[in-house]
């Protein structure tokens, strides 16, 4: 068990600006963030937990349909929050739409300040998926590891679609993105939510547009350390018809 008292990042970024063509005809006419299970759109139940877990900020990065986003969510007081905007005007990859919004967002605020405030760790969360975890456990294991990147993981019975990490204890020792699944080393998948240090957003790729999954992570995995949350409670990814069909059978919302 991991101990030890660590206030949760105050920062987050909501990657949320696909078009969502896989849940297509849903997409034509609305953005993936808004599309609803049981009552509440997907991205809704990640910016009120991320709220009870005391972040103070998030971005949501969007492109696709972003004004009705936008109108949906306003300024996120209605959430407990603080909401703000990175607009992609043209696709850039997970990472680079995660790299982007902490720029605009994080660091130049951080620019000009004289009460020596620095960026510190920060959330990324995929906004395509619905979980129920206990978040600040997930911040302790990251701190206690001193990790550069600790990120969430899910053990399933088919990897096929999924990033594949292979695990000692608590330590990635490597990420595979989407392998054959019948070559994949493990059944431990990422799930979507990442814990990172400021060190991490140094070593990001230097290019506007990247992603995550396939240029980064393992980066990260062979040269510094990158750690595993693994869960064994309520994870629904909802990022093609049939898992959104089975998000909104099995998804039990957390109470609040």
């Amino acid at each position: 068990m991991v101990t030890g008292d660590y206030d949760m990042p105050k920062h987050a970024v909501i990657i949320a600006g696909g078009e969502g063509t896989r849940l297509r005809p849903l997409t034509y006419e609305i953005p993936k963030p808004l599309i609803p299970v049981k009552g509440k759109p997907i991205v809704e139940y990640m910016v009120r937990d991320l709220a009870k877990n005391g972040v103070n900020e998030v971005v949501l990065a969007i492109g696709y349909k972003a004004d009705m986003i936008m109108d949906y969510f306003k300024d996120g007081a209605g959430y407990g929050i603080k909401i703000s905007y990175s607009v992609e005007n043209e696709i850039m990859g997970t990472g680079g739409a995660a790299k982007k919004a902490i720029e605009e967002h994080f660091i130049k605020k951080m620019h000009g300040r004289d009460d020596g405030a620095e960026l510190g760790d920060f959330l990324v969360v995929n906004g395509d998926n619905l979980y129920d975890i206990n978040l600040k456990a997930m911040y302790r294991l990251h701190k206690a590891e001193n990790a550069v990147v600790t990120i969430l993981v899910k053990e399933v019975n088919d990897v096929t679609g999924y990033g594949v990490v292979t695990l000692e204890g608590n330590v990635i020792r490597k990420f595979v993105e989407k392998p054959d699944p019948e070559k994949a080393e493990s059944h431990m998948i990422n799930a979507g939510v990442y814990m990172l240090s400021a060190k991490a957003l140094d070593m990001m790729p230097k290019r506007k547009k990247f992603s995550m999954e396939r240029e980064f992570f393992q980066e990260i995995v062979d040269n510094e350390k990158m750690c595993a949350y693994v869960t064994d409670g309520q994870w629904f990814p909802a990022d093609t018809l049939d898992r959104y069909e089975k998000a909104i059978m099995g998804w039990k919302p957390p109470s609040t």
